[in-house]
């Protein structure tokens, strides 16, 4: 994960990035990390730790402030009107200087509020499933990496290296991405 940063340097290089409304402290760089997930998610957590130590090292002048959706757990338009609520509270005098959402859930919320609340800050994005939503990002403000994992591809291996398996069971859980990846069990039936 130490190597996950490298599409930050054009935004952060950016007009807005130079802009600080952190009078007190000028020469620091605010960074808000939006985790869909909760803290203790190995996923959020192995994510965090990497954003954190990557950036923080190359740029000691960064600030983090990181907020978690918590989405796992809850993800209903009462959890999220509250979210919106809280950032919209926390950030409303002090904005971050960019953003960085973490998975699609962050993403997808980031999109809904950007113009309310954060209309001048760019947003990364990382983590992402969902590739029709990263296609359909307004690229004036927003830019990231889409994750993509091709279970079919994994299975032909799996059969091509060990010719003697005869049943590949698939797991996932009931969350989006889970069901995302569900949705593929037609393609590996094929293979």
């Amino acid at each position: 994960m130490a190597g996950c940063c490298p599409f930050l340097w054009q935004p952060l290089a950016a007009s807005s990035w130079k802009r600080n409304p952190w009078a007190a402290e000028p020469s620091k760089r605010h960074v808000l990390l939006l985790n869909s997930y909760h803290q203790g998610f190995r996923w959020t957590d192995e994510l965090t730790a990497a954003v954190t130590s990557t950036l923080g090292s190359a740029m000691p002048q960064v600030e983090f402030h990181i907020e978690y959706m918590d989405t796992k757990r809850l993800y209903t338009s009462q959890h999220l009107h509250t979210l919106r609520q809280l950032l919209a509270l926390k950030y409303s005098e002090q904005q971050p200087d960019i953003i960085l959402a973490s998975d699609d859930h962050a993403l997808t919320f980031m999109l809904e509020v950007h113009a309310e609340l954060f209309p001048k800050v760019p947003v990364v994005f990382c983590g992402v499933n969902d590739v029709t939503t990263a296609l359909a990002v307004p690229r004036k403000y927003c830019t990231g990496i889409v994750e993509r994992i091709d279970i079919k591809e994994n299975v032909e291996l799996v059969r091509m290296l060990l010719p003697r398996v005869r049943n590949i069971v698939f797991v996932s859980d009931g969350s989006s991405t889970g069901l995302v990846y569900g949705s593929c069990r037609a393609d590996i039936r094929q293979c």
